[in-house]
C-alpha cells in the first residue's frame, strides 16, 4: 500500500468516526438550545453542520470536503472570537475537523496531474 492510499484510508475512516461523534454530541439530550439566538444559530452553521457537511462531501471530493470543512472552522473560530473575544478553550473542535487535512493531503498525494508538475 503506498503513502497515497493509506492517507485516502485513514482520511475516508476518520471522517466517517468524526462525523458520527459529532451528530452524537449535537443531538445528545440537553445540548439542543430550546430558543437559539442568531449568534447561536451562526455558530451552529458553522461548527456542526458546515464541519459535518464538508467531512461528507470529502468521502467523495476529497479537494472539497476538505475545503469546506477547513473554512467552516475558520469562519467558526472567527465568529466565537467576534462575539466573546476569544477562542474556544476546547481542541476537540480542531480534532474533529482534522480528517480535512488528511483530505486535502490525499488529494494532493493521489491526483496524477499534480505529480507531473
Amino acid at each position: 500500500m503506498t503513502l497515497g492510499l493509506f492517507i485516502k484510508f485513514l482520511a475516508k475512516y476518520s471522517s466517517i468516526f468524526a462525523v458520527l461523534f459529532i451528530a452524537m454530541i449535537s443531538f445528545s439530550k440537553g445540548h439542543i438550545p430550546q430558543s437559539p439566538s442568531m449568534d447561536d444559530l451562526g455558530l451552529f452553521l458553522c461548527f456542526p453542520v458546515g464541519v459535518s457537511i464538508g467531512l461528507l462531501l470529502a468521502l467523495k471530493y476529497e479537494g472539497i470536503g476538505g475545503l469546506v470543512t477547513i473554512t467552516s472552522i475558520v469562519i467558526f473560530y472567527a465568529f466565537n472570537s467576534y462575539l466573546w473575544g476569544n477562542y474556544p478553550d476546547e481542541s476537540y473542535y480542531l480534532i474533529l475537523s482534522f480528517p480535512s487535512v488528511l483530505s486535502l493531503l490525499s488529494c494532493l498525494l493521489n491526483d496524477p496531474d499534480f505529480s507531473n508538475r
